[in-house]
């Protein structure tokens, strides 16, 4: 398990990090994701990635943390977001941020699986238990939604970075 959260730990924190905007939410998070992979380790099939199984462990966390409204966790903490990424850099961060907690929720996982954190379209579509066409259309809603609200700002985003040799998922 160490070796496990030494490889992933980084990605699945920053992650939660992004999708709650707030640093105590994701570490509480974070130790809820390699929790749930200790215990479903047995049950882990190998159909997917390590990488995809915990980032799917993430989401459904997530998920279950934010039904049970703990009052720190949600999008009214996006001011605390984490440290500028290379994928959105130049843009003023507690823009981005406001905009990305005015995007659902749903949309917002997809994009920040796939533009953000870099998994294909197949493995975010994995991670989120839903089919790849419906990873595209939220991808494409959320960067739509985004561009919109960030334009209304004055600014004019560039949300198409993704790692090179990676798969997209534009062409909805």
């Amino acid at each position: 398990m160490e070796a496990l959260y030494a490889e992933y730990g980084g990605r699945i924190y920053r992650f939660c990090h992004r999708l709650s905007g707030n640093p105590s939410d994701a570490e509480d998070l974070t130790q809820e994701v390699f929790l749930a992979a200790y215990r479903g380790m047995e049950g882990f099939q190998g159909r997917a990635s390590v990488q995809t199984w915990l980032f799917r462990i993430a989401v459904f966390r997530w998920r279950a943390m934010r039904r049970t409204e703990l009052p720190s966790l949600g999008e009214e903490n996006w001011t605390e977001a984490s440290a500028p990424d290379p994928a959105i850099a130049g843009t003023d961060r507690i823009s981005m941020d406001g905009a990305m907690a005015s995007i659902p929720s749903l949309f917002r996982e997809a994009f920040l699986l796939v533009k953000l954190e870099g998994l294909t379209c197949r493995e975010a579509a994995e991670a989120l238990g839903v089919p790849q066409g419906t990873v595209k259309f939220r991808v494409y809603r959320a960067t739509h939604l985004l561009r919109g609200l960030l334009r209304a700002e004055g600014w004019e985003p560039g949300l198409t970075a993704r790692p090179a040799g990676k798969e997209t998922c534009d062409e909805v």
